[in-house]
């Protein structure tokens, strides 16, 4: 069962809305002028009335419909941006695939990026703490006095710190 922003999609094309090569929208009237929306990435839409409502349709996807039909609605497969610019919805730039694809379609140092800002969110110890921890070894605390120290972990946690198992980029 398609969700109504799919179904908005096919009924869209049904009505007589096209979308060219260069991701130009047209209504069965005139050339429509999509907005940005949305909070963390910013894509394209336009609207249709469907069912008694307004929905968005994202250009990005009207554009992937086009281009392989049912294929976008199947499960686990996105709409992708190769050049991962949001708004160039040219023909040429759209492909489908899986989420991992998705984020191989981002430049490795944005995906270094990505993961470091996802990776901060999840530490127990600022940068400082790590150093402070690295130091506190050195002057000859062990593993568990440490780890009673900075009552955050436990002493294999610690270990994993002075090994650089964890907190690797931290000098």
């Amino acid at each position: 069962m398609l969700n109504r922003r799919n179904r908005a999609i096919i009924a869209a094309v049904e009505r007589g809305y096209i979308i060219d090569d260069d991701g130009n929208v047209f209504s069965p009237r005139r050339k429509l002028n999509p907005f940005l929306a949305g909070k963390k990435w910013r894509y394209l839409y336009f609207a249709i009335n469907f069912e008694g409502m307004t929905v968005t349709i994202k250009v990005h996807r009207f554009q992937a419909y086009k281009k392989y039909r049912n294929e976008i609605f199947k499960e686990k497969i996105v709409v992708r941006h190769k050049n991962n610019i949001k708004t160039d919805n040219s023909v040429d730039n759209i492909l489908i695939g899986t989420m991992s694809d998705n984020s191989f379609d981002n430049p490795p140092e944005l995906r270094v990026e990505i993961a470091r800002k996802a990776a901060v969110k999840l530490r127990k110890f600022t940068d400082d703490e790590i150093r402070q921890i690295r130091t506190d070894r050195a002057k000859g605390l062990t593993h568990r006095a440490l780890a009673k120290k900075y009552v955050k972990c436990n002493h294999a946690s610690i270990k994993n710190i002075l090994n650089g198992t964890t907190y690797k980029n931290v000098a």
